[in-house]
């Protein structure tokens, strides 16, 4: 919606841009005015996802920051430290959950960050977008890494058990790619909601209409580069 008005407003002289119509009203206020439910739609979508995906990150936190202390096999009485400790499956074990709980706290501030956004016009152009997409990568980064951690865990406790290992690793990629086509529905409706075409008359209607001419016309004298019509065919060639 922004760009559009922007690639209008680059093309046309800075007094089509001032003029009002008969209501007073300047070219962008009225293009804000006659999207203003589409803005707030926005804003709502931002927030319910912001929301949804908050919640899940904490959990996530609080899981894997849980299973940082419970580690698997527990600890040697006499040392403290983990029995397992030295083994490359358990350093796979405190890798991936550092990793996930890294990846899942990121995701969270990035999700407040989006909650607390001014929801201006504005940012709907990169700041929102860029917020979102970055929150879903990293979100999914945690969900990739705890499932890691989950595979090492049994690794470490059922060791000599292969086949059932074997089924717990097949198992933990089905909830990745269910969220992973999850996260590309949501990418596919973000990117067509940015770049979305109005139709030529909205735009047009919005920025510059046949309201404008006899005011123009009024003011400036031949302002036939500032009519309606023209502005008209000038939204159509975008």
């Amino acid at each position: 919606m922004i760009d559009s008005i922007q690639m209008v407003e680059s093309i046309v002289p800075p007094m089509c841009q001032e003029a009002k119509n008969a209501d007073g009203l300047k070219p962008r206020e009225l293009f804000k005015k006659n999207h203003e439910q589409l803005v707030n739609e926005g804003r709502q979508w931002a927030k319910d996802i912001a929301s949804s995906f908050t919640i899940m990150g904490t959990l996530i936190i609080t899981i894997m920051f849980a299973a940082a202390f419970t580690v698997p096999g527990g600890n040697n009485q006499d040392k403290g430290t983990p029995i397992f400790l030295g083994r490359n499956a358990f350093s796979f074990f405190i890798i991936s959950d550092a990793l996930s709980l890294t990846a899942s706290s990121s995701s969270v501030l990035m999700f407040i960050g989006v909650l607390i956004s001014r929801y201006t016009e504005e940012d709907f152009v990169t700041s929102l977008p860029i917020k979102l997409l970055f929150g879903l990568f990293t979100i999914f980064l945690s969900v990739v890494f705890m499932m890691c951690a989950f595979c090492a865990a049994l690794a470490l406790m059922l060791k000599g058990y292969r086949w059932i290992i074997k089924a717990a690793i097949v198992s933990s990629i089905i909830p990745i790619l269910v969220f992973m086509f999850t996260l590309l529905r949501l990418f596919l409706e973000s990117n067509s909601t940015n770049n979305i075409a109005f139709p030529t008359n909205c735009v047009s209607k919005a920025l510059y209409n046949n309201k404008y001419d006899e005011k123009l016309t009024h003011k400036y004298g031949n302002t036939s580069i500032c009519s309606g019509n023209k502005i008209s065919q000038t939204c159509k060639n975008l």
